[in-house]
């Protein structure tokens, strides 16, 4: 199995969520599995989360 860098991760996350595509449709497109694509869009939007509510802790 090979590891994506993580700003190529991005680029596919990025791409979900400006409506490019649906998740089967990019897997298709960056020629990977859409289990990876959803993984890698759940991974971020978690931690998206949790780093927005650690900034609003800290500016309080």
């Amino acid at each position: 199995m090979s590891r994506y860098s993580v700003a190529f991760r991005k680029k596919v996350v990025t791409a979900y969520q400006l409506g490019q595509g649906s998740i089967r449709q990019l897997a298709e497109q960056f020629m990977m599995s859409p289990a990876t694509v959803h993984s890698y869009i759940k991974k971020i939007s978690r931690n998206s989360r949790y780093n927005s509510s650690k900034a609003r802790a800290q500016s309080s």
